[in-house]
């Protein structure tokens, strides 16, 4: 299971874009933004993230997998659309260090929050502040 699946990226970014990128490519795009995210969440969160999906790991998930499929066919130059995708997967990052040192919070759909490893805690105590 991924975050996020073909289905997702043909609905966020509509089937044309991806139209001449094989599946098992897709696929692999897919599967590096998992990487990613989990790489980047895994001292805060569980990783994987179980099901359901949080809305906000789906869409980093395509955001992330659209950088990595955009510049991997030959396409005419485009640069608003290379600043669009530039620019989401710049955001992506953010939202991921956000996520990770804690001034984002992840919830699950179903509104009850995930599974959070407890912060270090100073080897020095509590008395060293």
């Amino acid at each position: 299971m991924t975050y996020a699946t073909q289905t997702d990226l043909e609905n966020f970014l509509g089937a044309g874009e991806l139209e001449d990128l094989t599946p098992e490519l897709i696929e692999m795009a897919l599967q590096a933004a998992d990487e990613e995210i989990n790489g980047r969440l895994h001292e805060r969160y569980e990783v994987p993230i179980a099901e359901p999906v949080p809305y906000l790991v789906k869409t980093i998930a395509v955001d992330i997998a659209r950088y990595r499929l955009h510049g991997s066919v030959g396409r005419p130059y485009n640069e608003a659309l290379d600043n669009a995708v530039n620019g989401r997967y710049e955001r992506a990052l953010k939202r991921l260090d956000e996520l990770a040192n804690g001034s984002l919070k992840l919830t699950s759909t179903s509104n009850v929050d995930l599974p959070q490893f407890a912060p270090p805690v100073s080897k020095r105590g509590w008395d060293s502040f």
